[in-house]
């Protein structure tokens, strides 16, 4: 195990040669890992009541930095010479099937063919069916915070931001809402930036703990606060 935003790492994992590549400043993360066996610890000799219920899927789901599940998120299934990939559902999860042809034999120090990662993200890698076994693998990633550099700002502001990023909503100083509300000191984001609609014209919006910024869609120069 190589990242250390790990939560639930299965050990059993281990045993099976399987590995993560941590990216050095990842979008994704890597935050959990389970293997399905095709036994129950509980009753090793009852083949109904195996957990992977005979199954061989690789399963992903991906969330948001605060832990909302993001759709339309690419997720990508590497095997020796080729790719394919997956996007995530409007509930954060996809599937991969596993053929037959990644078998391996973890005791010969072998580990299987598929690798599963988001581009620029920690990998897994090693995945596949030991031994013909029918075994499923359940993964999540997480994404990673944007790390705002805060000496540019004063210290007020310069806390707001890391507040505002660590417990609450992710705050894009770039962004001309964002901007607006900190000069006009409208205290801290409440929600993500919003469209909406209203007499047949489109807005977006935000609501920060001193008011709701607003403007029409792309005319940033013309932001109004109520």
């Amino acid at each position: 195990m190589q990242s250390p935003s790990i939560r639930f790492w299965d050990p059993r994992l281990d045993k099976l040669n399987i590995k993560i590549v941590a990216a050095e400043n990842p979008t994704y993360r890597l935050v959990e890992a389970y293997f399905q066996d095709n036994r129950d610890p509980e009753n090793p000799n009852d083949r109904e009541a195996s957990e992977s219920k005979n199954g061989i899927k690789i399963m992903v789901g991906v969330v948001d930095a605060r832990g909302r599940a993001l759709a339309n998120v690419r997720v990508i299934q590497a095997f020796p010479g080729e790719e394919a990939f997956a996007l995530t559902t409007p509930a954060g999860y996809c599937e991969f099937d596993m053929s037959g042809d990644s078998s391996f034999d973890p005791n010969k120090n072998q580990a299987g063919p598929y690798t599963i990662f988001i581009r620029g993200g920690d990998k897994v890698v090693g995945l596949g069916l030991p031994l013909r076994q029918h075994v499923q693998y359940l993964l999540k990633f997480q994404q990673a915070p944007v790390i705002v550099p805060l000496d540019k700002f004063d210290l007020g502001v310069a806390a707001k931001i890391a507040l505002a990023n660590t417990y609450g909503i992710p705050l894009n100083t770039e962004a001309a809402l964002a901007k607006f509300a900190i000069e006009k000191k409208l205290g801290i984001p409440l929600t993500d930036e919003i469209e909406f609609q209203w007499q047949g014209a489109s807005y977006v919006g935000q609501m920060w703990s001193g008011g709701a910024v607003f403007c029409k869609q792309g005319d940033f120069g013309n932001i109004s606060v109520a």
